[in-house]
């Protein structure tokens, strides 16, 4: 079992009604959902072990809300499995 797994199974994800899932987080938000630190999630990214980012300006990248969303529930079922 990955850490990615182990950690993304104990989080829970519920979005408050504001927020949308089509809304694009940075890396430091995805980090926050993940419990991972903004460097460990760009070395996730790198590895190909979360979901692909887009570009949203020169250098920066972001993800929706419920792509991140869908991968920690997909981990979680991964673990209980």
């Amino acid at each position: 079992m990955s850490s990615l797994q182990s950690d993304a199974g104990k989080a829970s994800v519920t979005l408050p009604p504001f927020v949308d899932r089509d809304r694009v987080i940075d890396v430091h938000q995805v980090a926050l959902m993940l419990n991972f630190s903004a460097a460990h999630v760009q070395r996730l990214h790198r590895t190909g072990k979360i979901p692909r980012p887009f570009k949203i300006g020169g250098i920066k990248n972001g993800w929706r809300v419920g792509t991140i969303v869908d991968f920690i529930t997909a981990a979680s079922q991964m673990e209980a499995a």
